[in-house]
């Protein structure tokens, strides 16, 4: 078995939306409130629901990425077109709550997707090669979470809970890869003597010598939580959870190249020396999931109006390592650079939240949020974009019946533009370290801007 390091799966993208923690339930849900949300956001919250509930809400976020590159292709010498990407990215929450007739414990079951990444760029925009298909064609990367949970009520004023999380990663990743430049490689590789140059013997970026690379997998790994709830006064209500990750998580892999035949033929042709290794192999990547925490404070201003603060912090900087090579025994070099270091800073996402009792079956939520930018601009590309994020969001809970609660919500990103300047990632004749081959990418220099919105509906069922 080939093994590689990678953070959270190879070149996929960071879509921008709304923070990990809080994309677990509705509009209402949070590390102070008792909902099936709670299974995930803080289990000790579990204690504020009686008898048995459920939480089902599904949201769409609406992505519109655009990145014009502000180089000309090394191949033609001519202006790229601006490269445009749709992305609709679904997060789903489930929760279930139960107190099992007992008057202390609480016993729950969440299923949700707090983390879904990725997007398809196209190979070509007006006819012409795409300045992103060296970092990504099509990329996806998925964690879901399986958490059973339970909680207890030490006291009247004090809740603790306790949980696992049961994680699974689905990546899928879909590139091209410049052979052009690594024929260069390879020439400068066999032949030691003689100056190694970036566009020599061939051009880079030349589309008659690009190769589909192709990398999927699943892979499995287990995490714990906990948390707590305090409610020193009836109004006030004070909560937070910490959740480990799963930590390294194995994903078993199956990598393949598509090698044209006019690779083939040149090298063939021209370096008879060289034989190609098979582009082809069962790898293991090691997705890293990562430690976050949630905090927040409510307080029931009167009996129709809440106010609410919450903090959620997420350790991706703990996930910022060096991938190695893809296939081992591979002295030439030839996808290496199918992994990257993948820098991040940890991300702070900062939500307040007022919601108010219109009627007694309409219940209507304002909140606002902000989350800072991941990527430092020398480490941003098209595959690791991110930007700081201010959002409003109009959520309104209608009661159908005694027992069943409709939920909706839309919520609008204010992002501003990245231009970025200053970069890691440049052309290199010949890569000989893995930082090196790791930044040895096409410039991703040049404007990024997006629009997102986002919509959701949920259903909340109390017995």
């Amino acid at each position: 078995m080939l093994r590689c390091r990678s953070l959270l799966a190879l070149l996929l993208l960071l879509v921008p939306t709304s923070g990990h923690a809080a994309l677990v339930g509705n509009i209402f849900s949070g590390p102070t409130t008792g909902d099936g949300a709670a299974t995930y956001q803080n289990p000790g919250a579990m204690t504020l629901m009686k008898g048995t509930g459920a939480l089902l809400f599904g949201a769409v976020s609406f992505i519109r990425l655009h990145y014009q590159r502000d180089t000309v292709s090394a191949f033609d010498g001519l202006s790229y077109p601006q490269a445009d990407v749709f992305v609709a990215k679904p997060n789903l929450s489930l929760g279930l709550v139960t107190d099992a007739t007992t008057d202390r414990f609480r016993f729950g079951l969440g299923v949700t997707l707090p983390i879904i990444d990725g997007a398809t760029w196209s190979d070509e925009y007006d006819g012409r090669p795409s300045s992103t298909r060296y970092h990504a064609i099509n990329a996806r990367l998925a964690l879901f979470n399986i958490s059973p949970s339970v909680a207890y009520r030490i006291a009247r004023f004090i809740s603790v809970g306790i949980g696992m999380d049961i994680v699974g990663v689905l990546l899928h990743h879909d590139v091209m890869t410049d052979f052009g430049a690594k024929i260069n490689q390879m020439a400068c590789a066999v032949n030691p003597g003689a100056d190694c140059l970036l566009d020599a013997p061939l051009r880079r970026e030349d589309p008659a010598f690009d190769a589909r690379t192709v990398i999927d997998g699943m892979g499995w790994g287990v995490g714990v939580f906990g948390g707590v709830l305090i409610t020193p006064v009836p109004w006030l209500r004070i909560g937070g959870s910490f959740h480990s990750g799963a930590g390294t998580v194995s994903v078993p892999v199956k990598l393949t190249v598509d090698l044209p035949s006019t690779v083939t033929d040149f090298v063939a042709r021209n370096l008879p020396s060289v034989t190609l290794p098979p582009l082809e192999a069962d790898a293991e990547v090691d997705a890293v999931s990562p430690m976050f925490a949630t905090a927040g404070v409510a307080a029931d201003v009167t009996s129709k109006l809440e106010l609410s603060a919450d903090l959620h912090w997420t350790n991706f900087s703990s996930t910022s390592v060096m991938v190695g090579t893809v296939i081992k025994g591979d002295q030439l070099g030839l996808i290496n650079d199918q992994v990257l270091i993948k820098t991040r800073k940890d991300v702070f996402l900062i939500g307040l939240r007022g919601a108010y009792q219109v009627q007694p079956w309409l219940r209507a939520a304002l909140r606002f949020e902000y989350e800072n930018n991941s990527r430092p601009e020398e480490f941003t590309s098209p595959v690791s974009i991110d930007f700081h994020k201010f959002s409003f969001h109009l959520g309104a809970a209608f009661r159908v019946t005694r027992n069943v609660t409709l939920t909706a919500e839309y919520g609008h990103y204010f992002l501003p533009d990245r231009n970025v300047r200053l970069s890691r990632f440049a052309p290199n004749a010949s890569p000989t370290t893995p930082e090196e081959e790791g930044f040895d990418k096409p410039s991703p220099t040049g404007r990024y801007f997006v629009q997102v919105d986002r919509a959701g509906l949920g259903i909340v069922l109390g017995f």
